[in-house]
């Protein structure tokens, strides 16, 4: 049986012997573990996914738009209710007319 060659050598590459190259320098200590930096990295990337996504747009706006309306009824309630009699009073009044 042959094992087809891989390389660019003149013979026959065999696939049990080859060794994964040692690290050396910096990247040596960080053998078999990840890189600090590389969580990190990923970590602002999670958030750069999440400040893009805007599933949850639609509802912050029905809940903003909700919030200035209960807003302006506080503010305004006793030119509201003053208004209701008015239209309620007038609708009486020509009720009874009929």
């Amino acid at each position: 049986m042959t094992v087809p060659s891989y390389g660019t050598g003149a013979g026959k590459h065999n696939l049990e012997r080859s060794r994964p190259q040692r690290l050396a320098g910096p990247a040596a200590a960080f053998r078999g573990r990840q890189h600090p930096i590389c969580g990190t990295v990923r970590k602002m990337n999670e958030m750069k996914r999440f400040f893009r996504e805007e599933d949850g747009v639609g509802v912050v706006e029905v809940i903003l738009i909700l919030l200035v309306l209960i807003a302006l009824v506080l503010i305004f309630k006793q030119q509201l209710i003053s208004l209701v009699h008015t239209i309620l009073g007038k609708v009486v009044s020509q009720s009874n007319q009929v």
